[in-house]
């Protein structure tokens, strides 16, 4: 193979990978979510989502004169398995106390944060970039 040759290979390899590194990342940014101001929703468990690349959950909050549906992502299902969740965890119409990083634009949904399951189980923070934020740590402290 000739060294011309053998660099187009090599050029179009490191083209290949700064685009899946870049598309993986952007797949994982968390700009979206505002983790200086985590939220605490109590409510119940609408509707769970046990799938890759994100566990879902859907949580009804009441408020004055009604409730709304908050989505919830969470990390991957082989995540928060590492951290005791089961498919049992969350139930639809089990009451739970939920944390999250609001989305930053205000429409109801967030990153899970941690939680407290109608057992009284603490289910908590991830090895998820979003859910290790303090507010200190997020202001660079």
């Amino acid at each position: 193979m000739s060294s011309t040759v053998k660099a187009g290979v090599a050029a179009v390899g490191l083209a290949a990978s700064a685009l899946m590194a870049l598309v993986a990342s952007a797949h994982h940014s968390f700009a979206t979510f505002d983790p200086l101001h985590p939220r605490t929703l109590a409510g119940t468990i609408r509707e769970v989502q046990w799938v890759n690349p994100h566990v879902w959950l859907v949580i009804t909050v009441p408020r004055d004169g009604g409730a709304d549906d908050w989505t919830l992502e969470a990390p991957g299902v082989a995540e928060v398995k590492r951290n005791g969740w089961s498919r049992d965890s969350f139930k639809t119409g089990d009451k739970v106390s939920i944390t999250i990083a609001p989305k930053r634009d205000g429409s109801h949904g967030g990153a899970y944060l941690s939680a407290i399951t109608a057992s009284g189980q603490t289910l908590g923070a991830t090895k998820n970039p979003i859910t290790t934020l303090t507010p200190d740590s997020a202001r660079g402290k």
